[in-house]
């Protein structure tokens, strides 16, 4: 299992955290409330960022780990078109 990038599980934390704080201060709520919401967002998204990432792993781009599979059809596997005719 990959292990979830941590610049990735900072910023989604930091969003949600800025988006409760955000939503507080609309609210008018009292600044140690507005402070414990953040907090309370930033480590829920720290938390479920980490879910999010061991559920659905990304995929390695650059790896081919599969089969070999045959050129498509018409194409020669040397690249030399006088040896297919």
């Amino acid at each position: 299992m990959k292990k979830p990038q941590p610049l990735t599980m900072t910023l989604v934390a930091s969003l949600t955290a800025l988006a409760a704080l955000a939503s507080a201060v609309i609210a008018r709520v009292d600044p140690m409330t507005c402070l414990l919401r953040g907090l309370a967002a930033f480590f829920a998204g720290k938390l479920l960022t980490g879910v999010w990432c061991a559920l659905f792993p990304a995929e390695d781009v650059g790896r081919n780990d599969g089969p070999e599979m045959d050129p498509p059809l018409g194409e020669s596997v040397s690249g030399n078109e006088a040896e297919a005719a």
